[in-house]
């Protein structure tokens, strides 16, 4: 996550692209574990942690309870034990560790971001860091594993220039795998679709491969090879 302060959180940007509409960063509800009936609601804003409970209860004795609600800021929720134990009890650690993040300013932005903005971030990292990335979370993984940004890896670190046979090996596989399928085997898949379509036609088969530079690294701003282990093992 990356940390905001409270000051960041009311960035001119954020507004824009509204990723916290209404000031709300999270909203929970659910009732309380087996034998409890209690129904709670969590409420997150950019200010403060919302907490309220209602006691359900038979109807006889539903007159003698009233729903409950408290409130505390940032700061005072890291110091509220109380409010701190009924989400543990209710909610589980997991939220409670996301409610103390938040409370300490590390807000999950990234994934409230419009996807092209996202997409347009992605596709300046270094290879290892949109990998990485990729196992952050669903979100992360779909935007990661898009075939129009590992085209546009494909493109950008090809030494030569992007045919037709390469564009249909790319319908069949992908352009990730594509990516990381080193050159003997690329030569072999593009002779193999190559005889397949001449078989169809009855013509003759030309004994051509694409023309690939010798192993030599492509840099755009990270180091990225069409062939390594740490590839293929990533793939």
């Amino acid at each position: 996550m990356v940390q905001l302060s409270a000051v960041t959180l009311d960035n001119p940007l954020f507004k824009r692209y509204k990723l916290f509409p209404g000031g709300t960063i999270a909203e929970l509800a659910c009732t309380a574990p087996s034998p409890q009936r209690d129904f709670h609601h969590l409420l997150i804003t950019t200010k403060s942690f919302t907490w309220r409970s209602w006691k359900i209860t038979s109807r006889n004795d539903g007159a003698k309870y009233h729903p409950a609600e408290s409130t505390a800021t940032h700061e005072e929720f890291l110091h509220d034990e109380r409010m701190q134990s009924d989400i543990l009890r209710v909610l589980g650690p997991k939220v409670l560790e996301y409610c103390q993040n938040i409370a300490h300013g590390f807000i999950d932005y990234l994934v409230r971001l419009p996807s092209d903005v996202m997409a347009k971030i992605i596709s300046n990292l270094h290879l290892e860091d949109v990998i990485n990335l990729g196992y952050t979370c669903k979100a992360m993984h779909a935007l990661c594993n898009d075939n129009n940004l590992w085209k546009d890896i494909f493109c950008r670190n090809s030494p030569s220039a992007v045919n037709e046979t390469v564009e249909e090996l790319a319908t069949l596989f992908g352009w990730k795998r594509l990516f990381f399928t080193n050159k003997v085997q690329l030569q072999m898949q593009v002779r193999r679709l190559r005889m397949e379509h001449a078989s169809i036609s009855g013509d003759e088969i030309e004994e051509t491969t694409p023309q690939f530079e010798e192993d030599t690294p492509k840099s755009h701003g990270s180091e990225i090879y069409v062939e390594t282990p740490s590839s293929r093992s990533l793939y």
